[in-house]
């Protein structure tokens, strides 16, 4: 009994220093080199994690990792996410067509001094698809007519580079509609866990069941 005891003991000792002489941050190339998953640990079995495209950084979390039965897994921290563009509506009162409504929007870009943005306008009622979307003029100004009724319709403002900016609107009167649109930054990820299954586990290299491999890197 005292050594079955003794050798759980043993195992313990053994995960729980795999796991905290896991320091430091670890990349994994792809895509010719140009993309990349970044995983750095640091104390308490914290995690910062990044991926990496041509444009820069695309994704990041933070959260707690943990090393059980040649699994690693990383759970993310629940972050609250806020867009930073911004739309303003005025309903227009005073209308002459019963039977129909129009909209008018204004696209300014937030990070070059509110100029006119020619971004593209995608409606829920069209699925989203692009090659039924409004081209905004080089104003930044488009104008939808649309049929008057009590209905909720979903907009998605676009343009590469800046935040998928989506909203509702009522199609209950004509609007004034002027959307300012905020460069993309990295998504974060929220509340989630990904597992990896670890092959082997070295001071500068982890290797990985399915054979990808992250190297550590000098930070």
């Amino acid at each position: 009994m005292k050594k079955y005891i003794i050798l759980i003991q043993i195992l313990i000792v053994s995960v729980s220093y795999s796991q905290s002489k896991l320091k430091g941050k670890f990349c994994n190339s792809f895509n010719g080199g140009f993309s990349s998953i970044c995983i750095e640990f640091k104390e308490n079995s914290k995690f910062q994690y990044s991926t990496h495209g041509c444009l820069g950084i695309e994704d990041i979390g933070t959260g707690n990792f943990s090393l059980k039965s040649k699994k690693m897994i990383l759970n993310f921290d629940k972050v609250e996410t806020k867009q930073k563009s911004k739309i303003e509506i005025e309903n227009i009162i005073n209308q002459y067509n019963k039977d129909s409504i129009k909209l008018h929007f204004k696209v300014l870009d937030g990070y070059n001094d509110q100029m006119p943005m020619p971004a593209t306008i995608l409606l829920g009622s069209n699925s989203f698809e692009y090659v039924k979307g409004y081209q905004v003029n080089k104003s930044g100004e488009a104008t939808i007519l649309k049929e008057r009724n009590s209905e909720k319709e979903k907009y998605r403002v676009l343009f590469i580079g800046y935040e998928l900016f989506e909203f509702d609107l009522s199609n209950s009167s004509s609007k004034n509609i002027e959307i300012t649109l905020e460069p993309a930054g990295p998504k974060i990820i929220s509340d989630k866990s990904f597992e990896y299954k670890i092959e082997k586990i070295k001071d500068d290299l982890i290797i990985l069941k399915d054979g990808n491999q992250f190297k550590k890197i000098e930070s």
